[in-house]
């Protein structure tokens, strides 16, 4: 089974050396940095590959992602042909007075 963790990336200060910095919220410590936030994305995919490998040699318990990330949300969507039939989309509202012409 292939986890997917959400990530964020936020921006280096000019004083903590510039670039990207990636974290893994559901995952304490994991993070990585990079030049750029594409590099700072492969490099955290490395760091929590090493993080889960640490946890299971040390006997800890691996968190299951909490929250689909936006490309795996996508992708799952891409897989099923641009439908998802356990997610509905909350009915349209319309002004009143609208007039569908």
């Amino acid at each position: 089974m292939k986890l997917e963790y959400s990530v964020r990336i936020d921006r280096l200060s000019e004083n903590d050396g510039g670039g990207y910095l990636a974290t893994v919220a559901e995952l304490p410590g994991c993070m990585a940095d990079g030049e750029t936030p594409e590099l700072a994305l492969k490099n955290v995919q490395d760091a929590i590959v090493s993080w889960i490998e640490a946890a299971k040699a040390w006997k800890q318990h691996v968190p299951e992602p909490t929250v689909p990330s936006a490309l795996a949300a996508a992708r799952r969507l891409a897989r099923l042909g641009g439908s998802t039939p356990d997610i509905e989309a909350p009915p349209r509202r319309r002004p009143p007075g609208f007039i569908n012409n």
